[in-house]
């Protein structure tokens, strides 16, 4: 055999090695890049279940402490004496002005199982506050999830 011959083979016989390694560490970078995305979504999957039930919780202690905030602070009154004033913009058939000694002599003007709430603004405030706190925490965990 010739040199030349020789020469030849031994680049044939190299080219085929580097294409069987290449070949090779693609198969292999295919089989390593499908593990990593099932190992990513089976963690993604078992994370969205963490963070549905954090986000749950939270929902539900927001709204308990809501609810809390609103039988403490907007809880009814029994109604006392009242002054109901009359509208002189108004027809002449409605009664005149009427002050009511207690519950049990209801105006005209004033339905008998009217209630009047405990300072209202203070309660609205607070409530307005847990809301926007919880939309917050909920807009939160809402971008953690997804």
């Amino acid at each position: 055999m010739s040199l030349l011959t020789k020469i030849l083979i031994g680049l044939g016989l190299a080219g085929a090695l580097w294409a069987g390694w290449l070949y090779h560490d693609h198969v292999e970078q295919k089989d390593g890049e499908a593990k990593v995305i099932k190992a990513d979504a089976a963690g993604a999957a078992k994370q969205k279940v963490i963070d549905d039930a954090k986000l749950s919780a939270a929902e539900s202690a927001h709204a308990k402490e809501l609810e809390d905030i609103k039988n403490a602070y907007l809880a009814p009154v029994p109604v006392g004496p009242r002054v109901v004033f009359r509208n002189p913009s108004t027809s002449n058939n409605v009664p005149a002005p009427n002050v009511c000694p207690g519950p049990g002599t209801p105006s005209a003007l004033v339905p008998t199982d009217a209630q009047l709430y405990t300072d209202q603004s203070t309660a609205l405030e607070l409530l307005s506050r847990r809301a926007d706190t919880l939309a917050a925490d909920a807009r939160e965990l809402n971008n953690e999830t997804h």
